[in-house]
């Protein structure tokens, strides 16, 4: 089940927090339909995605960010792999920050850790592991950012 949790900003936007899976039951129109003014959708909360998902999201992002601002914040790891496979997966909306995985070999330790596009050069930044002070390992292609840094339309 998707669902939605609503937090007004002080610059008046209101933040969407969007969580669960973007499935076949995904009611995206009912989720983001009914809202007004200027958005940040936070997706940090979306488990998975499929096809059939993909599909619904591409339409209601499409009206959603036809005449409104809307940025795009915490997208996790499932939700930027379909991002660099489908074109104009965002829209016309703005992606600010994604969850990207890294992992630390000494520790043996994986996790997702926030990047904000202005961040991003060649490479992905660079992490520190918080148990043993060591430099992270990005663990996925360099491409994987590619949505993140990607003009928009």
């Amino acid at each position: 089940m998707l669902t939605r949790r609503l937090e007004q900003r002080p610059d008046g936007r209101t933040t969407v927090m969007i969580s669960g899976v973007i499935d076949a039951t995904a009611d995206l129109e009912r989720l983001l339909g009914d809202l007004d003014g200027n958005l940040a959708l936070d997706l940090s909360g979306v488990q998975r995605i499929n096809s059939i998902g993909v599909h619904r999201w591409i339409a209601t992002i499409e009206e959603l960010t036809a005449h409104r601002r809307v940025t795009v914040e915490a997208v996790p790891y499932t939700v930027g792999m379909q991002a660099n496979y489908v074109a104009n997966f965002f829209g016309r909306a703005e992606v600010l920050s994604c969850l990207a995985p890294y992992a630390c070999h000494h520790c043996d330790t994986s996790d997702a850790l926030l990047i904000h596009r202005d961040e991003v050069t060649l490479r992905a930044p660079t992490r520190w592991c918080p148990t043993c002070k060591r430099e992270l390992d990005f663990d996925e292609l360099d491409g994987y950012l590619d949505f993140l840094v990607r003009p928009r339309p």
